[in-house]
C-alpha cells in the first residue's frame, strides 16, 4: 500500500512505461476508493446483472491503455484522473443497460440539473445511520432510515452532491474541489453550506430525538 505521494508518483510513473507490479500496486491503492463510489453511483436496475468487481476489472483495463506512454496528471490529482476514467466505464454501463445518453465524466456534475450517476439517497442514508446510534426495535429503524432516505433524497442536488463525495466517497477538500471545477475556496464553502442544511432538515424531521449526527 503507498503511503505518500512520492510513492505514488514513483509508481506512477513506472506504471507509465509498462510495469505491470507497478501498475497493479498503484490500482490496488484507490480500489477500494473506486469500490466506495461504484456502490455509490450503480443504479440498482443494473446491480443484479453485474457487480462492482467487474466494473472494477474493466476500470483496470481502461487504465492500463489510458496510461501506456501517457503521464496525465501528477499524485496529487491521480484519484480524481482515475475516477474521472470510473465514471465513464459505469456510465457506459448505464447507456447500455438503461438508455442514458452517454456524457463526459468531466461533466457528470451539473449545478442546475441531476447527475447522470447521482449519488444514491438509499445508500447514503444507510451510511448516515450505520454512523449513528440506531434504535434497537429493527422495525422503527428501518422507518427511521426511510425517512432519513427521503430527507436526503429531497436536498437540493449540489449540496447532496458534496455531501456525498466528501463525507462517503471520502474526496479531499482539493480533489473535491477539482471534481466539481470549483475552487477548493468554493468547494468548502459549498460543503460546509450543506453540512448546516443537512442538520436543519434533520433536527425538523426528527426533533432532538435523531439518533444520528453529521
Amino acid at each position: 500500500m503507498c503511503q505518500n505521494s512520492a510513492e505514488i508518483q514513483n509508481l506512477l510513473a513506472k506504471a507509465c512505461i509498462g510495469c505491470p507490479s507497478s501498475l497493479e500496486s498503484l490500482f490496488g491503492h484507490y480500489r477500494e476508493r473506486l469500490h466506495r463510489m461504484l456502490r455509490l453511483r450503480m443504479d440498482r436496475r443494473i446491480s443484479a446483472r453485474f457487480d462492482e468487481e467487474d466494473v472494477l476489472q474493466e476500470i483496470f483495463i481502461q487504465l492500463s491503455q489510458s496510461l501506456w506512454g501517457n503521464f496525465p496528471v501528477t499524485s496529487d490529482l491521480f484519484y480524481v484522473w482515475l475516477r474521472g476514467i470510473a465514471m465513464n466505464v459505469l456510465l457506459e454501463h448505464h447507456r447500455r443497460h438503461l438508455g442514458t445518453h452517454k456524457r463526459d465524466a468531466r461533466l457528470e456534475i451539473s449545478l442546475q440539473r441531476q447527475s447522470a450517476l447521482e449519488a444514491s439517497s438509499h445508500v447514503l442514508a444507510n451510511y448516515l445511520a450505520a454512523s449513528g446510534t440506531s434504535p434497537s426495535d429493527a422495525a422503527m429503524a428501518d422507518e427511521l432510515r426511510s425517512r432519513l432516505e427521503s430527507l436526503i433524497d429531497s436536498m437540493d442536488p449540489i449540496d447532496k452532491e458534496v455531501l456525498a463525495l466528501r463525507h462517503f466517497e471520502q474526496l479531499s477538500p482539493h480533489e473535491t474541489a477539482e471534481v466539481l471545477q470549483i475552487q477548493e475556496k468554493a468547494a468548502g464553502m459549498r460543503y460546509i453550506r450543506a453540512l448546516k442544511r443537512l442538520k436543519h432538515l434533520m433536527a425538523d424531521t426528527f426533533g432532538e430525538s435523531t439518533p444520528w449526527s453529521v
